[in-house]
């Protein structure tokens, strides 16, 4: 199998399920437009990298900017790995700031007690 093939095939649904994510944040509103709008962006640039790598490296190829071999299995592992990586973050940046916001509770809650 062409790796680009590999490629596309592992890497799309991850970013998927990033873009996918981002969009649940929203409708449960745990994120607000903003920062919704710009992962949106960054997980849209991912997926769009990923078909257009194939043309970008037959154009570096092609006009000799490059004398790099084609594109490996362990490149696309590598990149794979990456995304995965970022579909981590991004959990984890959730998660942290649900935990902030209960804390904010709670912390209110504690102060409101000891005052009375």
């Amino acid at each position: 199998m062409n790796n680009y093939v590999v490629l596309v095939v592992l890497n799309v649904p991850l970013a998927l399920y990033g873009m996918f994510n981002v969009i649940l944040d929203y409708k449960i509103n745990k994120a607000r437009f903003m920062p919704v709008l710009i992962r949106l962006i960054f997980w849209g640039l991912i997926i769009l990298g990923i078909f257009f790598v194939r043309p970008i490296t037959d154009f570096v190829d092609g006009n000799s900017l490059s004398d790099s071999p084609p594109i490996s299995l362990v490149v696309v592992l590598l990149a794979t790995g990456v995304d995965l990586c970022f579909i981590l973050i991004t959990r984890a940046y959730s998660r942290i700031a649900d935990l902030e916001d209960k804390f904010t509770q709670l912390q209110e809650k504690l102060s409101v007690k000891l005052s009375k």
